[in-house]
């Protein structure tokens, strides 16, 4: 199998297009606190997106196409996806 990018799973799996925008969308604007993780994995209020990642992509997601089963595909998501977050802000989770 050929390296997996972004637009080749974009392209098999349109979702993650969606995903994208709503990553995008988050901010850390006119917040004093925000941390990256908590919207990453959904706690205090966040978005959970590592879990519409897991649904869509990787072992976990079930998906047909064996490609966006793959570990691979997974490692390509998270890191373009967590990569959009606003960068922590004066948290406690030293990231």
């Amino acid at each position: 199998m050929s390296v997996l990018t972004w637009n080749d799973l974009a392209a098999r799996e349109p979702r993650l297009v969606a995903l994208r925008r709503e990553v995008e969308r988050e901010t850390a604007r006119g917040r004093p606190h925000y941390c990256a993780n908590a919207a990453w994995y959904g706690t205090q209020g966040g978005t959970d997106s590592r879990g519409q990642v897991t649904s869509l992509v990787g072992w976990e997601s079930g998906h047909p196409d064996p490609a966006l089963r793959s570990s691979a595909a997974y490692e390509v998501v998270y890191r373009a996806l967590y990569a959009l977050l606003p960068g922590c802000r004066d948290c406690r989770c030293l990231a």
